[in-house]
């Protein structure tokens, strides 16, 4: 069990800092008409102070409100951006995977490339159910180990034998070509989605969960996405974040 001591946004405080307000000024009988004119010429010069320091804070107020929604608006940009980025690769994995099962001949190519791997790879590529993200997490799993072949059938395609010159070019594309920083990407993805499959098999398991399990199952997710280290890159972070705010949404 992870432990360790952190303070969530609600118990962050902010403080108020008191605006100074002049001390109402007694008045005084007066019997000249000028000592009059002196105390009116006062209140109306305390009154233009009172009415620029009461703009200043309108326009601190406003720029505070305006920075606030900067930033809120940025975040959400970036949250758009990242589930944006996740579905993409999840569908470029998918359609690939899709084809390299959907052809006969590059299937048996990948399956020999597998077992003749050092080590030998005993798994296949699989496909997922859309409905059941577990499944999704096994697709990128296998996907991961299989890099080496997929980017093998990818640049040379015409070394497989029996496919016709159409499905070498859908192989060859674009569509199926994976650069390092995507490759980094699904490994980030395959390393924030595997502690959520163990905590659902934990869960989900024949003798049904405590309560103080579920509640340390919860805690321990909290502390994953929670935690960074220096070897994380920036769209690991950014994903956490995504993450959190959901975590956050459905288990405050």
């Amino acid at each position: 069990m992870y432990q360790y001591n952190s303070e969530s946004d609600d118990d962050a405080e902010f403080d108020m800092h008191n605006i100074d307000v002049p001390e109402d000024l007694e008045e005084d009988e007066v019997s000249s008409d000028e000592e009059n004119s002196s105390e009116n010429d006062e209140e109306n010069d305390i009154a233009g102070v009172s009415t620029e320091n009461e703009s200043d804070l309108e326009n601190v107020d406003n720029n505070s409100t305006t920075d606030e929604e900067r930033l809120s608006d940025d975040d959400l940009d970036q949250s758009q951006n990242i589930q944006y980025s996740v579905h993409e690769l999840i569908q470029r994995i998918r359609a690939c995977v899709s084809n390299v099962r959907g052809i006969r001949a590059v299937n048996d190519y990948d399956i020999r490339k597998a077992r003749s791997n050092d080590p030998p790879i005993k798994s296949n590529l699989v496909t997922d159910f859309e409905i059941r993200w577990n499944t999704t997490f096994i697709m990128i799993g296998r996907f991961v180990i299989y890099r080496s072949i997929i980017d093998d059938i990818n640049s040379r395609p015409f070394k497989i034998a029996h496919i016709t010159s159409t499905q070498q070019l859908k192989l060859g594309s674009k569509e199926f070509e994976f650069n390092n920083d995507e490759w980094n990407r699904i490994n980030d993805l395959d390393t924030v989605l595997k502690p959520f499959l163990i905590a659902t098999k934990i869960i989900s398991a024949k003798n049904y969960p405590t309560l103080s399990t579920t509640y340390s199952v919860q805690y321990c997710l909290r502390h994953f996405l929670s935690e960074s280290s220096e070897n994380d890159s920036i769209w690991l972070k950014r994903f956490k974040v995504c993450l959190r705010e959901k975590f956050q949404l459905y288990f405050a």
